[in-house]
């Protein structure tokens, strides 16, 4: 044998390829890579949580905290933790990092304590950092001998299933589309119509994908629809969360409240609007400071808002029971007949009514009424979640219908539209959404309505006369 040969099995340890297999690999394997995953991998065939970089996060953190003081390697899983519960939000609301890590300031107003999903979550944090730390410290003599080799290629392992398995979306951002666009409603087309448009931001409406169950929606705007206006539907993509719809159907652009707090994003629909004489309102069942929209609303041209704050000093009496779950604020129903007496008693001048949504926002408090029969032997939508959503969004949707049925309303048309893709843990439920989707729906008033002059001259138009907006566009 060569000198070369007999030194072989002398290096292959220092490099952990012979201890790949031995007990303190197969420990540091179990302790750093099998437990922090165990749960979710029993929850995969039923749950869809999305958590590729976690398994890697944590062997990682293992292998800092075996040398480091018990407090302080405590401290490193409880980062480790904050990651996992990190990323599993970020992709579960299609939340960017960015955006996400930039929300965190507003977590004091998320009621967590009104969740026992999100109250369980975090004790199965707080129980698995201190298992970590307990385990680490005990075994930390071998822990420490211990190749990681093993561990690494067992989290590598549940990563690249994690991906397989639960469909991430592409990083980056899909063509620009939007329910707006699609409805040609921009300035200059609302403004030539003279008409108000009611834009309603759904929380949380997806795209169906049984037109059965997208029926229970669009059936309430049917009858609305009969004698004043024209129902169109159909979907369009979106990118990001709330505020990314935000961003998509008021200014035309991909983006979030990031973008609006940097003033990156300018030259959105409502300040166009204000230029040219419309009345710009906003409405929301909960406050302001949320994604500090009291701050940007103002800069996209929003002149008048309505949020919980605002109604509470503005509007004494108006308030009834709140509603939601850890966003918590007015019942999107009261908020819906507020809108509608607005509109009723508007002084005459167009404008744009902004309403977004609330309490269909996930973890929700489920309808008493049970109009869909979610709990019964025969539910609408045959899977839990997506049946009471639904119960929620039919609530807005019978609110729309009110306003378009009233023979008092001044012509208007209305666009209905999700914000984003219904963030689902279930499996089952996911499928019954469209992947990348959200639903719309547009009531066009067919009536005409007298243009003002100034409306006309803002278009570049000279006339000395009222001019009449005769029927609706074709398509």
């Amino acid at each position: 044998m060569s000198v070369v040969e007999q030194r072989i099995p002398e290096a292959l340890p220092q490099y952990g390829l012979l201890r790949l297999g031995n007990r303190d690999a197969v420990l540091m394997a179990v302790v750093l890579a099998v437990l922090p995953n165990i749960l979710f991998a029993c929850l995969a065939p039923w749950f869809l949580l999305r958590r590729m970089i976690s398994p890697v996060i944590y062997v990682v953190a293992g292998m800092i905290a075996v040398w480091l003081p018990v407090p302080i390697g405590f401290l490193v899983f409880a980062l480790a933790a904050s990651a996992d519960a990190f990323f599993i939000v970020a992709y579960l609301f299609d939340m960017p990092v960015e955006t996400t890590l930039q929300a965190i300031r507003y977590a004091g107003e998320i009621k967590i304590q009104a969740s026992a999903l999100y109250i369980g979550a975090g004790a199965y944090f707080v129980i698995l950092i201190c298992l970590l730390t307990y385990l680490t410290r005990r075994n930390r003599a071998a822990l420490r001998r211990a190749s990681p080799i093993l561990a690494t290629m067992i989290a590598v392992g549940i990563s690249f299933a994690d991906f397989n398995l639960n469909g991430y979306k592409p990083v980056s951002r899909p063509e620009f589309e939007s329910a707006m666009g699609q409805n040609h409603l921009t300035a200059d087309t609302i403004v030539a119509r003279n008409h108000n448009l009611l834009l309603v931001i759904v929380e949380g409406m997806g795209a169906f994908a049984n037109p059965q169950e997208r029926a229970l929606l669009s059936g309430r705007l049917n009858d609305a629809a009969k004698d004043r206006f024209i129902l169109r539907s159909g979907t369009s993509r979106y990118y990001g969360s709330t505020t990314g719809a935000e961003a998509r159907e008021l200014c035309g652009a991909w983006g979030t409240y990031v973008n609006f707090l940097r003033g990156e994003i300018n030259g959105c629909l409502p300040q166009q609007l204000a230029d040219r004489g419309y009345r710009t309102v906003s409405y929301h069942a909960s406050g302001s400071d949320l994604f500090s929209r009291k701050n940007w609303y103002p800069h996209v041209g929003i002149q008048e808002t309505n949020f919980y704050e605002d109604i509470e000093r503005q509007r004494p009496g108006e308030i009834g029971k709140n509603c939601g779950s850890v966003f918590l604020g007015m019942c999107d129903s009261d908020l819906g007949d507020i809108i509608r007496r607005d509109l009723l008693k508007a002084d005459g001048r167009a404008g744009l009514y902004y309403w977004l949504t609330l309490n269909s926002h996930i973890p929700y408090q489920p309808m008493e009424d049970n109009r869909f029969g979610c709990e019964s032997a025969a539910p609408a939508i045959p899977a839990l979640v997506p049946c009471q959503l639904a119960e929620i969004w039919s609530e807005v949707f019978d609110k729309v219908a009110a306003i378009a049925g009233d023979p008092d309303l001044p012509p208007t048309d209305i666009l209905v539209v999700g914000d984003h893709n219904t963030p689902l843990w279930s499996r089952q439920a996911y499928g019954h959404f469209l992947p990348d989707k959200v639903d719309w729906y547009y009531l066009e008033d067919q009536r005409s309505r007298d243009r003002t002059v100034d409306n006309v001259e803002s278009l570049g138009l000279r006339a000395s006369l009222t001019l009449p907006f005769l029927g609706g566009r074709e398509e």
